[in-house]
């Protein structure tokens, strides 16, 4: 397996300026840093943290590795940490990759700062956005296309995902006509046999999801953790209060933190809410987002007083969750964080949280945007090679100017001239006729044979080209196939489809060492 570091995304921190770098707590990935961090106090409920989720993973099977980390996690050792939906059958591979990096830095602290940081992966739990995590993509090789799999697509599930009992036929059957399009291999045989055993294991949409995560990486160790689990809530409680009883100033320093950060980078917000109170309630039937105004916290359907909501969160936490602007401070209220592995996205709006974590005096972790990863099969390489183009942010420019060449050399431009002097020609003629005509019945009469004549100059030159683009069709499909693996829909291939379009085994990524750039992996 070879890698090859290329520059693809612009970071969003160039050159690590102190300037840039307050809005993350003055870290970087440093020596200096990670004994800062490390010198910190842990919280007063690690030990209960680490018994939890002792005690949650149990269900899955602890590996040894597991319950290592659990014994250094009781005695407040750090985490590296990094979060994301249930995505529908561990898709698309960006999750993957997440938990990957959390791996490589694990592998580069304990070598170049001697310090075992222990690998936690946050499943988003309490998310209701059901559309971003039902579905996945795979690549149809006979229409040489991208094919979008779905459960229950006109489902409607608004409550948070991890209350959401799934349909064990209807996930079956995503199962199978998903495999119907991956490649018959007795590896995959195998795997399709796992799925289909799990699924039968377990009925929540998130202990599904956590089964198929463990399953891959218990033996490095990983700990998961349900962020809405009812457990994990009840350690939250005294900080949602704190939350809840500091709505105001925690978004007075939102707007604030948010208006320098995105002026001083020039960048559009990350974060859009029209919440003034950034929580959330009724997570196990409908959840819903709070709002405070004229004395009252409403929602769309309901409203609240004060003690209401803290009634609420005092004797049934599980119906609270937290909003993108509170996320990451619950995150840090609950784990004791050497560094946060998240998405461009997150790392943007972790930026724009900065005054929210000095208001709360919440010291931010060493925070840093996932390695990205592009799987280059043989068959693609070769087709890059065989069309002289190389993987670079300017290759889908590059294939359309290949496609325009290959379409140009294919022509017959004496034909094509002809052509065109001809159209010219019928409508030249046909002007003429039409200044001979002194009614308007002889007008519609030529009008009429000047556009039969049109129609079949058209389809003259419709034909031609189809004829022509039939020479070239073996290259124009090469060219298609390569936009369709290597840039479903003009984006990374990660961000659309199943790991299982490349890989039936995770790659050996112990070579590699943290980097912002993408890695291309090759046979």
């Amino acid at each position: 397996m070879i890698f090859e570091y290329i520059a693809y995304n612009e970071p969003l921190i160039k050159n690590n300026t102190l300037d840039d770098l307050k809005f993350f707590g003055m870290n970087t990935l440093s020596k200096e840093t990670i004994e800062k961090i490390k010198e910190r106090p842990t919280h007063a409920h690690t030990k209960a943290l680490a018994l939890v989720i002792e005690k949650e993973m149990s269900k899955y099977g602890l590996d040894e590795a597991q319950r290592e980390n659990i014994e250094k996690l009781k005695n407040g050792h750090r985490v590296i940490i990094g979060g994301q939906q249930a995505g529908l059958l561990i898709s698309p591979s960006y999750i993957l990759h997440k938990i990957i990096t959390l791996f490589i830095l694990q592998n580069d602290v304990k070598k170049k700062f001697d310090y075992d940081a222990i690998p936690v992966f946050w499943i988003a739990g309490e998310d209701h956005d059901y559309e971003e995590v039902n579905h996945t993509h795979v690549y149809d090789g006979y229409h040489n296309r991208v094919k979008k799999i779905s459960y229950k697509p006109n489902l409607t599930v608004p409550m948070s995902i991890g209350f959401y009992d799934f349909d064990k036929k209807s996930m079956k059957s995503v199962i199978d006509e998903m495999f119907n399009y991956l490649n018959d291999n007795p590896k995959l045989v195998q795997i399709k046999e796992v799925l289909v055993q799990k699924l039968e294991n377990y009925h929540s949409w998130t202990d599904f999801f956590t089964a198929l995560v463990h399953e891959l990486f218990k033996d490095k160790g990983l700990l998961i953790v349900n962020a809405h689990s009812k457990d994990i809530r009840e350690l939250e409680k005294e900080t949602f209060k704190k939350m809840f009883n500091n709505h105001e100033i925690i978004d007075a320093a939102f707007r604030s933190g948010q208006e320098k950060f995105t002026s001083h980078f020039n960048i559009d917000r990350t974060i859009e809410t029209e919440t003034n109170v950034h929580l959330f309630v009724n997570s196990t039937d409908r959840r819903a987002l709070l709002k405070y105004e004229d004395g009252l916290y409403r929602t769309e359907d309901n409203e609240y007083t004060r003690d209401e909501v803290l009634a609420l969160i005092e004797n049934d936490t599980v119906q609270m969750s937290n909003n993108v602007v509170t996320r990451p401070v619950m995150q840090e209220s609950l784990f004791n964080t050497l560094i946060f592995v998240g998405g461009g996205a997150e790392v943007k709006y972790w930026g724009e949280l900065s005054e929210v974590f000095e208001t709360l005096e919440i010291p931010m972790p060493l925070v840093v945007k996932r390695m990205e990863f592009m799987y280059v099969p043989k068959e693609i390489d070769k087709k890059l090679e065989k069309y002289q183009l190389t993987f670079s942010k300017n290759l889908l420019e590059d294939i359309e100017k290949k496609r325009k060449e290959l379409e140009k050399n294919n022509e017959n431009s004496r034909l094509l001239k002809a052509l065109k002097k001809q159209e010219a020609k019928v409508m030249n003629q046909y002007d003429d006729l039409k200044h001979c005509c002194q009614s308007d019945w002889e007008r519609q009469l030529i009008e009429s044979n000047f556009k039969a004549q049109m129609k079949q100059v058209d389809y003259l030159k419709r034909r031609y080209k189809i004829e022509a683009m039939r020479k070239i069709r073996e290259e124009l499909s090469d060219l298609k196939k390569i936009e369709q693996i290597l840039l479903p829909f003009g984006v990374l291939q990660e961000r659309i489809y199943h790991p299982l379009i490349f890989f039936t085994d995770i790659w050996d990524y112990s070579p590699l060492v943290y980097h912002e750039s993408l890695v291309l992996i090759k046979e």
